[in-house]
Order: C-alpha cells, then structure tokens, then sequence
C-alpha cells in the first residue's frame, strides 16, 4: 500500500473513456493517518475497476431538465478535489470516480485534459498546469464551457467527508453543492457512490437557470481580463461603428502590453479609417511581439504585417499558410482574395470572397470587396446583389452609403456616385467622408468617362 502503488494501479483501473492523462502531484509528508488513507484508497480503486468495467456505470438519476442546459455537445471542467487527508492519491481517487460516473451521463461531456494543450498555449502557462479552481474557472471562461465541478475530501474523526460542487462559470458562484460521509475505511466506497449520484441528480435538478456565455476569441494573453476586452472591442469593429472598438483594444493592450493580437486588431481598425501612424505604430508592435506566438497567430500577425508595409506577395504566402491551417477563416480569407485583387487575380479574389461570404454572412467588408471584384470582371448582376444585402442588414449607416458609392464608382456610374458621396461627407466625418471627397474627385477629373479602370 504505497503512494506509487496507487497510482499504478489507478492507471490501470480507472481509465477515463476518453483516454485522459494528468500531470502528477508531488505526494504530501508522511503522517499519522498514512497508513490509513492508503488502504482505502486501495479498496476505492479495486471496487472502482468493477465499477466501472463490471457493472457498466450505475445509472444515476437525471432529471429533464438537464437538457435545458445541457446539450449534447456540452462540455464541463472537472478540477482538482482538494485533498485535506495525508495521501494526495485519494482525491484524485475521487475526482477520478466522478468523471468515471459523468462519462455515463447524456448530457455532457467532460473535458479531457490531455486536450487542454492549445488553451494552457493561449494562456501562456505550462502544459503541466494543475486544474485548481480559478484555472479550471478560467478555461471554462475562455472556451464558453457552462459549468466547472470540483470537491474536497477531509479526514472526519476516523472517517471522511467527501463533497462536491457545481460552479456556474460565467459568475463563478457555486449553484450547487452536496456532501456525503464514510464513518470508517469500509465506507468510503459508497460515499464515493453516493456523492456521485448526487451530482448527476442536480445536473439536471439545479442548472437550468444558469447563464451562458459565448467562447472567448482563441488569441494568446496571459491576462483573462484583457481577453474579456478584445472579446468586446471585436463585437464593436465588425458593426457598424468599428472605431468605437479602439478604445476596448487600447484597455486591452494596458492590461497586456505583450497582446500581440490586440495590437494587430487596433493597427487594422486604425488602417481601414486612415489612420495611418497609429496603424503603422500598432502593427511594428504586433510584429515585434510575433516570435512568441502560436502557428496560426503568427501566420496572421506576419501576413498583417507585410499587407500593411505594401508587399503583397508576402502577405498572401502568409495568409495561405494561416489558410491552409484554418480552411473556416473567414476573415483571412476574406483578406486573401484581397491581396489577390491586388496582384490581379481577379477570378481567385472573387472566389475568396465568396468563401468567406459562405462562412460569415454578417461581414461587411467581403461584400464591398465582391463588389470591386464583380465590376472588374463585368458581373454586374453580382455586384448589385451585393449592395442589396449590405442595404438589407445595416439601413441607414456608413455600411450602406459607402456600399452605394463603392458600386458607383466600381460601375463607372459617377451620377449615381453623387448622392451617397454627399451623404458620406455630411453624416461621417474622417475617413468614410475622406474617401467620398476623393470618390467625387475623380469623378471631376474623369470628365464624363464611364469606366472603372
């Protein structure tokens, strides 16, 4: 009965379906009640094997309404139990018991740590990181899992309490808890059983109610608060009013001065208004901090880059890589056609365009961008459904007018340039009444030339 018995043993007997695989915890000293808590966790994992092997999983009891809340694809965080006892072993008998028993449930899945590597990347902390209760609450903030449990386990005169709890992980309040006594070494199977049952029971009993929250954007930041940010600063630059989400990446890159991401965001923000020093400024930032990034924030940092400094080649090879890692990117492919656009590969722009419309309907950009493209290649039909969605989904705002100047202007018709050029300049003051001064420019120059060179 020793500690790396134990664990060699619950290797071989309790095995997640999933396969999982956890970092060792370095036992505790020695104490009195050593011997003690080794037995029974050696009598908790032998009973565990049949269990689990024998007996198929005990079925529980879980209500409805767990569906309420919980959907077939719903993922849950199990974290450490903290282990009050002299053996650190039998806490994670009993974590271990509980994600046994969870992985019988229909409603959720547990969440396998040895697929936690991306996220302990994007949190910039070691593979090896522990689940303790504010990590295990902070993975479940950023990836949008709806709840975390956990427990304790704690000598109790010669017996044990043993309790659990379901945390509703955008608050962080416990909205559950249960508890269940061994009075001496020959219980503690059935407390284990008990408790277990429990906690499936108020799955579906308690959780309905619980708010949801959608997943974090997947960037790298040591900082949670500053990612909560970036989240919002996004929501902001993909609407209507993008330039009001430069005030939400500068919070963000405060809280993080290394937040790569954040300063590539702001640069582009900064880029499609004009803005031109304080894009230049953000994106030399991002590239400098680039090194440390992951593959696919790397792709995309560089491929910015080198798109803002004018080398097109090198931002389309980028932008494929970032591609060709994330076929479902919409944005970068969106930027892809882009680039093609600019080397003149008008008939792979269109197409990237499309793609990236197919992935994410909600954009603006690739529709002006289909647009420029569509002209070009005399799709007119094409370019003019295009203007009619953008007007469909943002009525009234600089997405529309600056839609009805662009395909004006993309189709050679200068009188129809007119009216959404002086509406630009009179509502939307900087870059959007920049561009329809300069749009009404070359129509004065153009002296009744009616095609889009």
């Amino acid at each position: 009965g020793t500690a790396g018995e134990f664990a060699a043993a619950l290797a071989a007997a309790i095995r997640a379906p999933t396969g999982e695989t956890y970092p060792t915890t370095a036992a505790k000293p020695p104490g009195r009640r050593k011997q003690k808590v080794v037995a029974v966790t050696a009598m908790v994992v032998a009973a565990l094997a049949i269990w689990h092997f024998g007996l198929g999983g005990l079925p529980g009891t879980v209500r409805p309404a767990a569906a309420s809340f919980f959907h077939e694809l719903d993922r849950v965080v199990v974290r450490d139990f903290e282990d009050q006892t002299d053996d650190p072993t039998l806490g994670l008998a009993v974590r271990q018991a509980v994600i046994t028993d969870l992985h019988q449930s229909p409603h959720v899945n547990v969440v396998d740590y040895a697929q936690l590597g991306p996220v302990f990347q994007r949190m910039q902390v070691a593979d090896t990181t522990r689940l303790t209760a504010a990590a295990a609450l902070e993975i479940a903030r950023r990836e949008g899992y709806p709840a975390v449990i956990g427990g304790s386990v704690a000598p109790l005169g010669e017996g044990f309490m043993l309790t659990a709890e379901i945390v509703e992980s955008s608050t962080g309040e416990v909205v559950v808890g249960v508890r269940e006594t061994a009075n001496d070494a020959h219980e503690v199977l059935e407390a284990v059983e008990r408790l277990s049952r429990l906690l499936r029971r108020h799955l579906g009993e308690s959780l309905g109610s619980l708010r949801r929250s959608r997943p974090l954007p997947e960037v790298s930041t040591a900082s949670l608060e500053a990612l909560g940010l970036y989240a919002r600063a996004l929501e902001r630059t993909r609407g209507a009013e993008p330039l009001t989400g430069i005030p939400l990446l500068e919070q963000a890159i405060q809280v993080d001065t290394g937040f790569a991401t954040a300063y590539m965001s702001l640069a582009t923000v900064h880029g499609n208004h004009g803005q031109m020093v304080q894009a230049q400024a953000a994106m030399e930032r991002a590239y400098a901090l680039s090194d440390r990034l992951p593959d696919r924030e790397r792709y995309r940092t560089r491929a910015s880059y080198h798109r803002q400094a004018a080398s097109p080649d090198s931002a389309a090879y980028y932008y494929e890589l970032l591609v060709s890692l994330e076929p479902d990117n919409a944005p970068a492919i969106n930027n892809l056609g882009d680039l093609y656009e600019d080397q003149g590969r008008y008939e792979d722009a269109l197409a990237m365009y499309r793609r990236s419309l197919e992935i994410d309907p909600e954009t603006v950009i690739p529709y002006w961008n289909l647009m420029s493209a569509a002209r070009t290649l005399g799709l007119h039909l094409l370019a003019d459904s295009g203007l009619v969605l953008v007007s469909e989904k943002y009525p009234g705002s600089f997405y529309q007018y600056g839609g009805e100047g662009l395909n004006a202007y993309y189709a050679g018709d200068f009188a129809a340039l007119q009216a959404p050029c002086r509406i630009l300049i009179e509502r939307f003051p900087g870059f959007p009444a920049g561009n329809a001064q300069r749009f009404l420019a070359t129509v004065a120059a153009s002296r009744g030339h009616t095609t889009h060179a």
